[in-house]
């Protein structure tokens, strides 16, 4: 391990590494994260547009093997591509785990594909087994041209 701290964020979609001077140091070449949930900024001027921004979901650090740790973040899948600034329809989504080899970011992990989107995730032993497990909530839109929603709690062992 080096002696250099490194920083991970979520930043546009992408995954991206900053050291400590906050360079950044590696960005994902695809989108991660993906959230529906958002908050409006009114124009301070009137030639200013209301901004839209799209809160990040967590990054959660898991121990993994060799004294390393696994990140673990959402992918949601965009069906717009993120092409409208103002709107994010997901068709599907999943939880990556990914671990850091001083280049770039290499996947140990991945979920099942859930349909809808993955809002939140947690990992802990809810069962109490001995064994960790992933929670995750997932939203979905059930109907073809509707606004109705359903949500459910997935509940699966986490295997690294």
């Amino acid at each position: 391990q080096n002696q250099e701290s490194e920083w991970v964020i979520l930043k546009d979609g992408n995954l991206s590494v900053f050291n400590a001077a906050l360079d950044e140091i590696w960005r994902s070449p695809e989108k991660m994260g993906g959230s529906a949930t958002y908050i409006d900024i009114p124009p301070q001027r009137n030639d200013e547009i209301h901004q839209r921004h799209f809160i990040s979901q967590r990054i959660i650090s898991v121990p993994y093997e060799d004294n390393k740790n696994l990140l673990l973040t959402i992918k949601n899948n965009d069906t717009g591509k993120r092409l409208l600034q103002r709107l994010r329809i997901f068709k599907n989504g999943m939880v990556k785990g990914l671990s850091w080899n001083e280049i770039s970011f290499e996947e140990n992990f991945q979920s099942r594909t859930f349909q809808g989107w993955v809002s939140d995730f947690s990992i802990c032993d809810i069962n109490m087994d001995g064994k960790l497990d992933l929670i995750v909530a997932n939203p979905q839109r059930f109907g073809a041209l509707t606004t109705k929603f359903k949500s459910r709690v997935i509940i699966a062992e986490f295997e690294k």
